[in-house]
């Protein structure tokens, strides 16, 4: 018999394992992207879910192990996830890990390498990561040796090389990148790790708020919580100290006569300031000796000393030019515009002697 238009479809149970709520599985439909041949031939699938945000693993190198080196399967074995001794429903939350070497890389069939380890891997297992003691899935679990009862052979356990879901990812133009969930949850690890725990705290709330039902998560977050707690109660409490008045400084005795003493030196200055401007001011309208400014009125009183001009000889009087009417004669002082008197030879304003 041949069977023809084979339909299939393929879909992801995720439960719900937010503790006390409901762990019934809810069904995803996937889109398969590509797929390999069965073992000997590459048994790996590409399946696209239209989900974001999930948690994600980091791809490793599997060229860099070398025999002996330490691994770590994950996964969900039947004999200890169904086993009717287990509450089921407490089971599914947490994946079992089991951990080995890397016993050897084989060749298969096919020509390309495969990875043996004594692991302990059953049938659950297949589909889950192998990482390397760096956290990174250097391998896909995949198949196990049967004796000749057909009982699993313990320690020969294989694991394809996560070379080949890299190879399948670049046929179809995919780029594996870490998610944005998984990002913040190392950084609230790390900050966990640094005793940061309120910082971490933070972060963790939003994650379980916006990413319920991952056990990890709520799990650190407890720890957080826990770990804060404490810190803020060893924290001893400071008292409050009262505030004191303010007391207004009075100065010393000698500092109160140093301050007198420069308030009188500076007051002393300004006056001596202000008695040379007036000098200066007073000079400068001051007429010179031997002049007495005309009023416009007649004087008969006999003239002194104040009609005379002084050289360095001896001293004239000039009769002819006292009382004296102030005739125009159109003739101005070059120096400080003053009309001049007829014949006269200095300026009876500023003093100046006349050309």
């Amino acid at each position: 018999m041949e069977i023809k238009n084979l339909q299939t479809k393929y879909i992801c149970y995720m439960g719900n394992v937010t503790p006390g709520s409901d762990v019934s599985a809810k069904g995803i439909l996937l889109d398969l992207r590509k797929i390999g041949e069965p073992i000997p031939g590459k048994d790996v699938a590409i399946l696209k879910m239209d989900k974001t945000n999930l948690p994600t693993v980091t791809l490793g190198d599997y060229t860099q192990l070398r025999t002996g080196d330490r691994v770590y399967a994950m996964g969900y074995p039947a004999v200890a996830t169904l086993a009717e001794a287990l509450n089921v429903a407490q089971a599914i939350q947490e994946p079992t890990l089991t951990q080995g070497i890397i016993s050897a890389k084989k060749e298969m069939a096919g020509g390309w390498s495969i990875l043996q380890t004594d692991a302990a891997i059953h049938g659950g297992n297949s589909g889950g990561p192998l990482f390397n003691e760096a956290g990174e899935v250097v391998g896909i679990n995949t198949f196990g040796m049967l004796d000749s009862d057909g009982g699993m052979v313990p320690g020969m356990n294989f694991a394809i090389p996560i070379s080949i879901a890299k190879q399948f990812l670049n046929e179809i133009n995919v780029t594996p990148r870490e998610s944005e969930f998984t990002r913040q949850f190392k950084e609230a690890k790390m900050l966990f790790d640094s005793e940061k725990y309120s910082e971490a705290l933070g972060i963790l709330r939003t994650l379980n708020e916006t990413n319920p039902g991952y056990p990890v998560v709520a799990d650190l977050l407890a720890q957080a919580s826990a770990k804060a707690s404490s810190v803020a109660a060893s924290v001893p409490q400071v008292p409050e100290v009262p505030e004191v008045p303010e007391v207004p400084v009075v100065p010393a005795k000698d500092e109160k006569n140093a301050m007198i003493i420069i308030y009188a030196l500076g007051g002393a200055v300004i006056v001596l300031l202000i008695v040379i401007v007036i000098l200066l001011l007073t000079r400068r309208k001051k007429a010179i000796p031997g002049y007495v400014a005309y009023t416009g009125q007649q004087h008969n009183a006999p003239v002194h000393s104040a009609n005379t001009i002084h050289s360095s000889d001896t001293a004239k009087p000039l009769p002819q030019e006292q009382n004296m009417p102030p005739e125009k004669t159109g003739k101005f002082c070059s120096e400080c515009g003053a009309q001049l008197l007829p014949n006269s030879r200095f300026c009876i304003n500023c003093g100046v002697k006349l050309q």
